[in-house]
């Protein structure tokens, strides 16, 4: 569900962004950008374009949620369909509607007093206040309208999780049932999204950090401006980071390159059972790598602007300490350049619009490459140094394909020494699948029995255990093994008094190196037959239901597997 929802997030903050275009270049841009004029000249196209917009726009805007969301069942459920979706949307959004409205708001007071700047000898203060707190100020409204449209969507996905919490949910098929209809087992881990949560917690922690490292880094390098850094301050972003952010991205780097470094082994980390050895973990890394990369580039692109916006205040500062005529004569050239560039509206409208999605390929590029380096690091180091499920199953299929006879054995030792046996037991019924089917269905057969809620499939897997181990005689312990679970499925399958009386107990031990646990668990299942026949030594009824109830009791408690 959460693949889906990210999916959905991306094509919404596409579909928004494509339609956001013509109302940028339309409307806003006539506002902001001297001498531009407006794509349609005509109303009539005009009108037509925007409502077309709007038709793109709209119901995009108020169904992400509600799509993402679809099959959840539970409001939280449906709130984190919702709210990933909406981050996904959203951060689309930022690069390429809300970077690109923010930078032509804040050029247009530069192009306004391009003129006075060109002839002035230093800065005008108010000038570079105005262009500064008219950036910070509309960046951060851009920020917390989009943070609030994030949390809208993840209210719809709430409510639509709500809305249908009483709905079944598709029932897991269990890994016999698979087997049995000649799935690929590994179709019981299908909708395992562990990884890709883990990535995205991970991701987003260290783009956090990116953000307020970077920022912090910023602060420094403007505190020798005072002009600049007052007029930070009285901006709201200004006045949230209250000058501390300096001091903050000193402590902060060196945490953030010890993240950048190994994010990759913190996703793999989490993840406590993976569905498979690489492509899972390898897609929760991919996953956080490019929730990183996004954040980076995020801030450096809306660095970027604002130092660009900049640009004609640092030449101006620097000409006033500069008395050479060759280097006053290259600032002058440099200024003209600039002063063209401002002056030009297609070139500042192109390139604020364009940018952006230059730069968000980039991110996912960088994002997927550093992401997947790292999977290919640490999924191999990790596993070796700290086992999970699936690989203990790559050890244990590698053992049983050169010793195939010792499965029983091997599941003994497993069961004994490891408390997440099943999980183990479920890996190698998937690695064993196409080479040994034989295997795959035994281990599949023995997890359904030990996992499965359903009664019904209790008879069967103990039915299917016993002719699986009949069917490989070879195999060490296959003979006392079979037989045991001969007589439980008989008892299991029992359903008269005469069918009851009819069991014989598991045969005599066949191998001396059987465990001391598994001799005493067939001696129960023997004791169990003999309870069942106690019920023809007696005539009193109520004895004789008290046996019955007491075999029932054992048998359906599995308490002798």
């Amino acid at each position: 569900m959460i693949r889906r929802a990210i999916i959905v997030g991306i094509i919404g903050g596409v579909v928004l962004s494509l339609a956001a275009l013509y109302p940028i270049a339309g409307l806003l841009a006539p506002l902001w950008l001297e001498g531009w004029v407006r794509p349609a000249p005509d109303d009539l196209t005009h009108g037509i374009l925007l409502m077309v917009s709007a038709a793109l726009a709209v119901p995009t805007f108020l169904l992400i949620g509600f799509v993402a969301a679809r099959p959840s069942r539970g409001w939280r459920e449906g709130a984190k369909a919702g709210m990933v979706a909406g981050l996904a949307a959203a951060g689309l959004c930022y690069f390429t509607i809300i970077l690109p409205v923010n930078t032509l708001v804040a050029f247009g007071t530069i192009g306004a007093a391009m003129d006075l700047l060109a002839d002035s000898f230093m800065p005008p203060p108010y000038v570079l206040r105005n262009y500064v707190i008219s950036f910070e100020n509309a960046a951060f409204q851009g920020e917390i309208l989009l943070l609030v449209a994030a949390c809208f969507w993840g209210a719809q996905g709430a409510w639509v999780g709500w809305r249908r919490r009483k709905e079944p949910r598709p029932a897991r098929p269990s890994l016999f049932a698979l087997i049995q209809q000649d799935q690929p087992p590994k179709q019981y881990f299908a909708g395992d999204e562990t990884a890709v949560w883990m990535g995205i917690l991970v991701g987003l922690v260290v783009a956090v950090l990116t953000a307020v490292t970077l920022s912090g880094w910023s602060y420094l390098v403007y505190s020798d401006w005072p002009e600049l850094m007052s007029a930070l301050q009285e901006s709201h972003s200004g006045i949230i980071a209250s000058g501390s952010l300096g001091g903050v991205a000193g402590l902060l780097s060196p945490l953030l390159g010890i993240a950048f470094i190994v994010f990759g082994a913190a996703v793999i980390a989490l993840v406590k059972n993976p569905p498979n050895w690489f492509r899972a973990r390898f897609g929760g890394v991919v996953v956080a790598g490019i929730a990183i990369s996004l954040g980076l580039h995020a801030v450096a692109l809306r660095l970027f602007y604002f130092n660009l916006g900049l640009s004609p205040f640092w030449v101006l500062r620097e000409r006033a300490h500069v008395v050479d005529p060759q280097t006053l004569a290259d600032i002058a050239s440099f200024m003209d350049a600039i002063e063209m560039g401002f002056s030009d509206p297609a070139f500042v409208l192109g390139a604020v619009l364009t940018i952006p999605w230059v730069v968000l390929l980039s991110a996912l590029l960088v994002g997927v490459i550093v992401g997947g380096l790292q999977a290919i690091i640490y999924v191999p180091a990790l596993s070796m140094m700290h086992k999970r499920p699936v690989d203990k199953a790559f050890m244990a299929h590698r053992h049983l394909k050169n010793n195939p006879n010792d499965i029983l054995p091997g599941v003994y030792t497993l069961f004994t020494k490891d408390e997440r046996a099943y999980d183990v037991l479920a890996q190698v019924a998937v690695r064993t699948w196409k080479r040994h089917p034989e295997h795959s269905r035994f281990s599949a057969a023995y997890h359904t029995l030990g996992t499965s809620k359903q009664e019904a499939e209790y008879a069967a897997t103990i039915a299917d255990l016993s002719q699986t181990l009949g069917a490989n005689r070879q195999w060490r312990w296959a003979l006392d093994f079979a037989g045991a679970y001969s007589t439980l499925h008989q008892v299991m399958c029992a359903r008269s008094l005469e069918q009851i009386l009819k069991i014989d107990p598991p045969p005599e031990q066949h191998t001396s190196s059987l465990p001391p646990l598994v001799v005493k668990s067939q001696q129960r299942i023997g004791r169990i037959v003999l309870e069942l026949k106690k019920v023809e030594r007696t005539d009193d009824l109520p004895t004789k239901l008290i046996f019955l109830e007491n075999a029932l009791s054992a048998i359906t408690s599995r308490r002798y597997l």
